[in-house]
């Protein structure tokens, strides 16, 4: 199940309102921890429901969260680096055009 887009949505734009249901968020979701490797939330796309609050939680968990090699201390003395952080951020909006169509 995919949505079907004729244009990428605004980032204020609610989920439901482009069409997105309790499976799709669940599809979302679980694409989302398999390219992360997090842990997330069954209720994520409604607990963040737009792109922009999504992609700012997203970044919160990967800016915070170690990596399964990484101690949270030495996540914090080593911060990922912006090249890193925008690579995660290039994965999740391949997600979201998958999603798409």
């Amino acid at each position: 199940m995919a949505l079907r887009l004729s244009a990428p949505p605004a980032v204020h734009q609610p989920f439901t309102e482009l069409g997105m249901d309790s499976l799709i968020a669940l599809e979302l979701k679980q694409q989302i921890e398999g390219t992360l490797q997090l842990q997330l939330a069954a209720t994520l796309a409604f607990d963040h429901p737009t792109v922009e609050r999504l992609a700012r939680f997203l970044l919160g968990q990967i800016v915070s969260e170690p990596g399964p090699e990484r101690t949270r201390e030495e996540s914090e003395k080593h911060p990922p680096s912006a090249a890193s952080v925008a690579q995660e951020l290039s994965e999740l909006e391949s997600l979201l055009d998958g999603l798409r169509g």
